[in-house]
């Protein structure tokens, strides 16, 4: 008799359905988000028959402190279990590293089961790098983990904010692990609106967004999900209407082939050394003193030889996400956690440590300074809230302390002389003087959050500063005066800018696809370069290697421009690349944000009518 009992209770469960209530986009901190986010928790602790509560990602519109703290306060009015993950506003400007998120949310991940349904969810956000989706390698792993520990299940329902139909460059990454189960499903925001998907066999569906924006309706989903269907309906938060609009009949998935495999190709190179530190990097690499320095999201501190050989490595307590420096016998790097770290060069022990109260977001520069009359090293640092210290490098005593700006400070500010150079996430350009921090003069053409110039990295001639912003503007400003001297939208450019060894020429990456080289002087085209690159918002320089330009770009190769003929010579991966290195000697350092490192030598390097030159002028003169 109790046999048949549990019999009759498990095909109950499986006949009727269960049901979740899913969220996406609420975007707090925009206009009106906390009311229309209200509404839809009011009614669904309404509804007794609504089991949890998922929302997949741009929880906040700026992945700030502040509105962190507000989704947190109002996500918990929920009288139902709740589980979050990120978009790309709720890392893209992140000034805390997304270290707040998992704090306030619970965590940036999560996998659950509920009956025969294995639930899980991953972070697609990037910090400080664009607004496309990538999945970080320890998150692929943990998927793997994940769908291994929990057996047994028999269907996997996985969420992501970026849809793996596009915006999610690693998308062929996720669809290799979800091919190991028999019936996975995908839910996805990004989009703002409801849609059926299919992505090489895995069925999937994004949601509209709970936030109403422009003439978009609002609302959320409520998934009913049984043995044998899924159904989707919308529940409109504008006029209270529901409208039933996707019903899934669950059968075994029939998978296509991986589209495009992660895997490294090379043309015209020479290979030198590869590591694969299988770890997420958004801090670009830095080579000094003739090491190579790397920092991970995960807070690793990593050293390396000319020659790619490791020589030590160190855990920090928190994320990195901007590039330290090499000094003397010292390593200097910030974390996330307020903390700026000086590490012994050859050993990697911490040697010191001082606090900042607020994270360290910029990358660092070192720059020669005087203390008590006596000439020191010094290292500039950038954070959170817009403040730029000077500290001497050896006893971190502070020299001085700039606060004029009010934004995080992302990019490795600019050192001319006695000049510091640097942008904000508070819509303006800043020239402090390098002796005392004291404000020479701040800059805009346009004082808007979004459209900063804080994600490029400003390069000078010595008479004009060159920058540009996410409103696709190249400007030339003067260096004195801090007024425009030119601009153009010609470029469609978002946070890639570089000036040439000569001061002659700027190498532009364009959002879209293409590549220029541009007169400095004028701001005119000299050539351009259509190499189908896709969609790429992510910051980054280009070098010079002999008479070639070497850039990244955001869809996983590494390209070389010479005179007219524009070339793909590496595949790193399927995701965005960081900046390359100049190693000397003909040596190019190559990295990606999955942490594939690859140390390279043009194989026929040839003569061309368009000469190029060194990283850029963006370093201390």
């Amino acid at each position: 008799m109790k046999k048949a009992l549990l019999i009759a209770l498990f095909l109950v469960l499986n006949l009727f359905p269960q049901k979740f209530a899913w969220l996406t986009d609420t975007h707090i901190g925009a206009d009106g988000a906390e009311l229309f986010l209200g509404s839809a928790i009011d009614y669904i602790n309404k509804q007794s028959d609504i089991d949890f509560v998922i929302l997949t990602g741009d929880i906040t519109e700026k992945g700030l402190i502040p509105e962190l703290t507000k989704a947190r306060e109002e996500i918990a009015k929920l009288n139902k279990p709740w589980y979050a993950i990120p978009g790309n506003h709720d890392m893209k400007w992140s000034d805390n590293g997304g270290r707040e998120f998992v704090f306030q949310l619970n965590d940036d991940r999560f996998a659950f089961k509920k009956n025969d349904v294995l639930f899980i969810g991953v972070n697609s956000g990037i910090i400080h790098r664009g607004g496309s989706g990538h999945i970080k390698p320890e998150d692929l792993k943990w998927m793997r983990e994940k769908l291994e520990s929990e057996k047994p299940y028999k269907e996997v329902y996985f969420f992501v904010h970026h849809p793996l139909t596009g915006d999610l460059d690693n998308a062929p990454a996720v669809h290799e692990v979800l091919k190991t189960v028999k019936r996975p499903v995908f839910f996805c925001g990004h989009g703002h609106s409801n849609k059926k998907l299919d992505y090489n066999g895995i069925p999937g569906f994004m949601g509209i967004a709970t936030l109403k924006k422009y003439k978009n309706p609002s609302g959320f989903n409520i998934v009913d999900f049984a043995a044998d269907s899924i159904v989707i309906t919308t529940h409109y938060l504008d006029d209270e209407k529901t409208e039933q609009w996707a019903v899934l009949k669950k059968k075994d998935a029939v998978f296509g082939e991986t589209p495009v495999p992660d895997r490294f190709t090379q043309e015209g190179v020479e290979i030198l050394k590869a590591n694969d530190l299988a770890a997420a990097v958004v801090a670009e690499p830095v080579f000094e003193e003739g090491k190579i320095l790397v920092t991970t999201l995960q807070g690793r501190v990593i050293l390396f030889d000319s020659l790619g050989n490791e020589l030590w490595r160190t855990k920090l307590s928190a994320p990195v996400t901007g590039a330290g420096t090499i000094t003397g016998n010292r390593v200097i790097v910030g974390a996330t956690n307020g903390e700026l770290y000086s590490l012994d060069a050859a050993t990697g022990d911490v040697v010191q440590t001082i606090g900042l109260d607020e994270a360290v977001t910029s990358q660092l520069v070192v720059i020669d300074a005087e203390r008590y009359g006596k000439k020191v090293k010094a290292v500039v640092v950038g954070t959170a809230s817009g403040k730029l210290y000077c500290y001497e490098t050896m006893e971190f005593s502070q020299l001085w302390v700039n606060d004029f700006a009010e934004g995080m400070i992302q990019s490795k500010p600019l050192v001319y002389k006695d000049k510091i150079i640097y942008g904000a996430w508070d819509g303006y350009l800043y020239s402090v003087d390098a002796k005392k921090g004291l404000l020479n003069w701040r800059w805009s053409e346009n004082p808007n959050f979004y459209f900063s110039p804080a994600g490029c990295r400003p390069a000078t001639d010595g008479k004009t500063v060159y920058v540009v912003t996410p409103f696709k503007q190249l400007y030339a400003v003067d260096l004195l005066l801090g007024s425009t001297k030119w601009s153009t939208d010609k470029y469609a450019v978002w946070e890639s800018v570089t000036l040439s060894s000569d001061a002659t020429k700027l190498y532009i990456r364009s959002l879209y696809d293409n590549f220029f080289i541009a007169d400095a002087a004028t701001g005119k085209q000299i050539n351009k370069y259509e190499l189908k690159m896709g969609t790429d918002a992510s910051p980054g320089v280009a070098i010079e290697e002999g008479n070639s330009v070497i850039f990244g770009s955001g869809n996983g190769n590494i390209y070389k421009v010479t005179g007219k003929k524009a070339d793909k010579i590496l595949r790193l991966g399927l995701s965005k690349t960081l900046s390359p290195l100049s190693l000397g000697n003909g040596k190019i350092l190559a990295m990606n944000m999955d942490g594939k490192m690859t140390i390279f030598r043009l194989s026929d390097e040839k003569n061309s009518e368009t000469k190029p030159g060194k990283d850029t002028k963006s370093g201390k003169k």
